[in-house]
């Protein structure tokens, strides 16, 4: 394929199968293939030829190249970029890959170490898309790193993954109280959100698809912060966020666990998070002002800030104590159980009409829980 000048009159034939008819002439060493009459199918035939290697990249010009980028940026046709094997070819995903790489490295998203023996390591695979102006003009290609969640094994890699989500009532009231209150609405989006997630389990992972040559022999990536993919991400990624806010001095929304909640002086601030999406409102304005700062500034070392709440901390830091007592536990205190359903509600932040009848209690069973104090594992009652 050399020229695409004239394409409505340099056609040939239909035939039932484009794919075979253009693999057979390649096959007899043929260089310039006839467009079919359906270049739509065409357009799809040489999409699936390259990316099962049947049809190297090097027989394709530039010409043609350009054609398949303008005709996926204006959503002809299958996403070619979608799999790796014609990315790399394309090269306008290249240095989204590189800067996905370095954002990995930089967050120290795994670190390599030799794959234990008995250990299955979790596949993955590179996702491309493209953002759009508002004109409709490519504003840049991402490419994302993602995990294969399926190749994962419950209680080896991975146990509980359930993560509340925040329901359309709650938010509706929420912008009822704002409508009526005229409070501002301020919407955040947290970028990269679940690679902010702290694993608990062991997870291993394979090199990256491209970039095998960073990876000795043997190697591969002991997870240390969630990715997506992972089917316990999204509960990572909640955990820690949760665990930010209550620092904060917010505190968690029994009903709601999306809702976060922070009375001072009659100020009221509600924070409401709906998976890697935040609204926050409120008449307390001080208050949004520095949530805000403190969402979007963040420093590596707790001395360089110039926050009032790293000020404190650090203060609690450098200061030594003279005297007094010291007192370690020897871990979580372990209060066995006999009911799988009664440690699911209490693992599980998930409201349902069945649980009506629950006592209060339950709250302060699960933040014992959450705060590690203590442990409930299930024995069998016979």
């Amino acid at each position: 394929i050399s020229d695409w000048e004239g394409i409505d009159r340099i056609t040939t034939p239909p035939h039932a199968n484009y794919t075979y008819s253009i693999l057979a002439g390649m096959n007899a060493g043929i260089d310039m293939f006839m467009i079919p009459m359906n270049y739509t199918e065409f357009i799809d035939g040489l999409t699936y030829l390259v990316k099962n290697k049947f049809l190297p990249m090097s027989r394709l010009d530039d010409a043609v190249q350009r054609i398949l980028r303008v005709k996926f940026t204006m959503g002809l046709f299958e996403n070619p970029l979608s799999d790796y094997s014609m990315a790399k070819y394309l090269g306008c995903q290249k240095k989204a890959m590189d800067d996905e790489m370095k954002a990995l490295k930089k967050n120290k998203t795994w670190d390599q170490c030799a794959l234990p023996q008995r250990k299955k390591p979790v596949g993955c695979q590179w996702i491309f898309t493209v953002k759009y102006k508002p004109d409709g003009i490519v504003e840049r290609y991402k490419a994302r790193l993602v995990a294969k969640g399926h190749t994962q094994n419950y209680g080896i890699d991975y146990s509980e993954t359930f993560s509340p989500v925040a329901k359309m009532d709650t938010i509706r009231v929420l912008l009822s109280v704002a409508s009526n209150q005229i409070w501002p609405l301020h919407q955040f989006d947290v970028k990269n959100a679940f690679l902010h997630g702290q694993l608990k389990e062991e997870v291993y992972m394979e090199a990256p698809t491209g970039f095998s040559e960073h990876f000795k022999i043997g190697k591969a990536c002991q997870l240390k912060k969630s990715l997506y993919g992972l089917k316990q991400s999204p509960r990572a990624w909640f955990g820690r966020f949760t665990l930010a806010m209550k620092r904060y001095g917010f505190k968690q929304s029994n009903s709601v666990h999306t809702l976060f909640l922070k009375n001072r002086k009659n100020h009221v601030t509600c924070l409401i998070i709906y998976v890697d999406d935040m609204v926050f409102l409120g008449n307390d304005e001080k208050e949004i002002k520095r949530l805000k700062g403190y969402s979007s500034v963040r420093k590596r070392d707790i001395h360089l800030s110039e926050k009032v709440a790293h000020m404190n901390a650090a203060l609690r830091i450098v200061r030594r104590s003279t005297s007094g007592y010291f007192s370690s536990e020897g871990g979580s205190t372990q209060i066995m159980c006999d009911n799988k359903d009664a440690i699911q509600i209490l693992e599980n932040p998930v409201q349902h009409d069945r649980m009506k009848h629950v006592e209060v209690d339950r709250h302060f069973i699960k933040e014992k829980l959450e705060a590690g104090i203590i442990k409930l594992p299930f024995v069998k009652s016979s």
